[in-house]
C-alpha cells in the first residue's frame, strides 16, 4: 500500500498566473515548486490537455532514463509557438480533439520503432505548454524569474547553463488552444508589467 505522505515521483500541476497577481507565470512556477518535495513536477498550462491514458506511465519511464543528465523534458504540441515542439504534417488551427486523440494513437502504436526521448539542441527554443522540471535542477536556478513571456524559454536556457539537459518526447502530444481565439489581450497587458524577451 502507498504511503500518502511519500510525494509522487511525478507531481502533476496547472499552475495559473491569476490577472490579479500581474500575469506572474514565474512566480507562479516558483510557488508551486516550493510547495512540493516531488522529485519530478509536471508544469503544464491550463489550455493544454492529455490525449493518452499513458501519458503518465511514458514519463514515468521517461525519468527513468540516463543516458543523458535530463533538466527539463517536454512533449509535442498541436499548437506552439515552438518549431521543434510543433506536429509537422498536421493543421494547427484543427481544433477537433478527437482527430488529434486519434492522432496520439497512432503515434504510440508505432512508439517501440522510435527513441522515447530526443535531445534538444542547446540554444534552441522550447514552449512550456508541458514542462517536466527536475527538481535538482530547480534548485541550482532558483528563484524562477518574473514574467509572462519569455518564461519558460529562460528557465531551459538556466538549466541548460546549470549543466542539464532538455529532452522531447516526440511521441507525446497534447492539445493546445494556445490563443486559437486570436484573443492576445494577456500579451498586451504582459507587455506593459514586464520587459518583452522577443520585442
Amino acid at each position: 500500500m502507498n504511503d500518502p505522505t511519500t510525494p509522487p515521483r511525478i507531481l502533476m500541476t496547472i499552475p495559473y498566473a491569476e490577472p490579479s497577481a500581474d500575469l506572474n507565470l514565474g512566480h507562479a512556477y516558483e510557488t508551486t515548486m516550493r510547495s512540493t518535495t516531488s522529485p519530478w513536477i509536471l508544469l503544464m498550462d491550463y489550455d493544454a490537455m492529455i490525449l493518452s491514458p499513458r501519458f503518465y506511465s511514458i514519463l514515468l519511464d521517461a525519468i527513468e532514463d540516463t543516458t543523458h543528465n535530463w533538466g527539463i523534458l517536454t512533449t509535442m504540441a498541436s499548437r506552439t509557438g515552438s518549431r521543434i515542439q510543433s506536429v509537422r504534417g498536421m493543421d494547427r488551427n484543427n481544433h477537433d480533439v478527437l482527430s488529434w486523440r486519434r492522432y496520439q494513437e497512432k503515434i504510440l502504436r508505432d512508439l517501440h520503432r522510435h527513441p522515447l526521448i530526443t535531445l534538444v539542441p542547446h540554444g534552441t527554443p522550447i514552449s512550456g505548454h508541458v514542462i517536466l522540471l527536475r527538481r535538482e535542477a530547480w534548485e541550482k536556478i532558483s528563484p524562477i524569474p518574473d514574467g509572462l513571456l519569455g518564461v519558460d524559454w529562460t528557465i531551459a536556457q538556466d538549466i541548460q547553463a546549470a549543466g542539464y539537459e532538455i529532452g522531447l518526447l516526440e511521441s507525446l502530444v497534447v492539445y493546445h488552444f494556445y490563443r486559437g481565439d486570436g484573443n492576445k489581450d494577456h500579451l498586451q497587458r504582459a507587455n506593459e508589467k514586464y520587459i518583452n524577451p522577443y520585442p
